[in-house]
């Protein structure tokens, strides 16, 4: 959920600008990425069970559904100025902005291991092909 009654709510999203290449098992219950080998690692066109995944024309298609671009954060990862004004969460003469915000504060560094666990998780993708295809 992103807002409750009476309350406003803010969903934020981490869009890649890159395209990435992402397990696509087309066989039910089939786990290739627990024994990655030649063949299946190639995309499904080629019979294997990867494809790319790109998180832009996602975006592109929300904004179309939308009919509105979608605001982005500011490089320092904060709010716009142009809804930073905004207690999310919060009624009139309520301390519940005031405790999301020291929330926010401490789930930031846990936050930040996350992005540095996913670039090793695409590394790991990437060694796991070269590991195993000779």
């Amino acid at each position: 959920r992103v807002g409750r009654a009476d309350t406003m709510g803010l969903a934020i999203s981490i869009v890649s600008k890159a395209s990435e290449r992402v397990w696509y098992c087309t066989k039910k219950g089939y786990k290739p990425w627990l024994e990655p080998n030649k063949s299946n690692t190639k995309l499904i066109g080629e019979g294997g069970h990867t494809k790319w995944y790109s998180e832009q024309e996602i975006l592109k298609a929300i904004e179309k559904r939308l009919h509105q671009k979608v605001i982005h954060l500011n490089e320092d990862m904060s709010l716009p100025g142009s809804i930073s004004r905004t207690e999310y969460g919060s009624k009139e003469k309520d301390k519940t902005s005031q405790d999301v915000l020291m929330r926010v504060e401490k789930l930031k560094p846990t936050v930040e291991v996350l992005s540095e666990l996913e670039v090793l998780a695409q590394r790991s993708f990437l060694n796991f092909r070269t590991r195993w295809i000779k």
